[in-house]
């Protein structure tokens, strides 16, 4: 038996590579957490404190930690057009907080400050990547690997931002979500956002890999 702690931030797409990795251990050896905008910083504090099924986790058992990452633009996007529909989620405190979160587990990713040798996984490359999903697969223990998943759009979470569950797993235009939002009443507020948080530009030109298209947007903010 392991441990799986997804650590991933509110709209980063986790729910959809917990459904993968669920159905990569048919053997049933993992015991899978989703942390949700959980502070690295405070990884050996909150690990304690995880509860799924009315059991704390076991930490006697092999830990993993994978941290999802995604693309800063499209995450946003999603994170905004989901906060529509709640909209406390779109207090000014609380969307500062979801860049902070934002950084924090990017950074732990790629330079593992506060873990234990994390795995990152980013989302945009595991959605269309067989090579990646299947070295993430034998990464944590080897474990059968198949798609059956693929097209699943977990309901958790209340599926993608922009489609619900409506259009599968595989079909969903999540690397364009940029451009999509710009056609929306939330263009404004998606522009400024970026704006006002400077840092998490330049975590993500320093980490993520940033086509040419969307060098040319971020230049035009």
């Amino acid at each position: 038996m392991k441990n799986i702690m997804l650590i991933a931030c509110c709209r980063s797409g986790h729910n959809f590579i917990h459904e993968q990795l669920k159905s990569w251990d048919v053997d049933k050896q993992l015991l899978i957490y989703n942390c949700e905008d959980m502070l690295p910083a405070n990884y050996e504090k909150e690990k304690y404190a995880i509860v799924a099924s009315g059991q704390r986790i076991d930490t006697q058992l092999e830990t993993i930690k994978i941290i999802v990452v995604r693309d800063l633009l499209n995450w946003w996007a999603s994170y905004l057009k989901w906060g529509q529909k709640t909209p406390f989620m779109l207090a000014s405190e609380k969307l500062r907080y979801a860049f902070t979160i934002w950084n924090a587990q990017v950074l732990e990713a790629f330079l593992g400050r506060f873990m234990h040798f994390p795995t990152p996984c980013e989302y945009d490359v595991f959605k269309t990547s067989r090579y990646y999903r299947n070295a993430l697969c034998q990464s944590i223990g080897g474990l059968f690997y198949n798609e059956k998943q693929l097209d699943f759009v977990p309901s958790s979470g209340g599926g993608s931002s922009f489609s619900g569950t409506s259009i599968k797993g595989s079909e969903l235009e999540t690397a364009y979500r940029y451009k999509q939002i710009l056609d929306t009443p939330l263009r404004d507020a998606y522009v400024r956002g970026l704006r006002d948080n400077v840092l998490s530009l330049e975590v993500y030109k320093r980490f993520f890999s940033v086509t040419n298209e969307q060098k040319k947007f971020i230049s035009t903010l």
